[in-house]
């Protein structure tokens, strides 16, 4: 189990070629569902230009180096996002008209 200060991890997305923050990823760990759930925002003119994908490869080497054994993530239904979980090793863990939960054991 991971300490308390390994409990989130945040960081921001910068466009190599211009610094410009284009979004934000983080985990961090929910008392209520007792997993660690992820986050992953690309502002709207950044999306589609694979910045998701690297905060994603980053969230889930940090909670590796933090020695979290699993990440979820609750997505909103018809979130085009969960491709991209599904292609960085992510399953679908539960699918309702609420949501979709996704999780990847590390």
């Amino acid at each position: 189990m991971a300490s308390h200060s390994q409990a989130f991890f945040y960081r921001y997305l910068k466009k190599s070629q211009t610094e410009k923050f284009v979004g934000e990823v983080a985990y961090h760990f929910d008392e209520e569902s007792q997993h660690y759930l992820c986050d992953v925002i690309v502002f709207s003119p950044y999306r589609g230009q694979g910045f998701g994908d690297q905060g994603l490869k980053l969230l889930i080497q940090a909670a590796t180096v933090n020695q979290l054994t699993t990440l979820f993530d609750h997505l909103a239904p018809g979130n085009p996002a969960v491709s991209l979980f599904l292609k960085n090793g992510f399953t679908i863990e539960n699918e309702t008209t609420e949501g979709t939960l996704v999780k990847r054991v590390l």
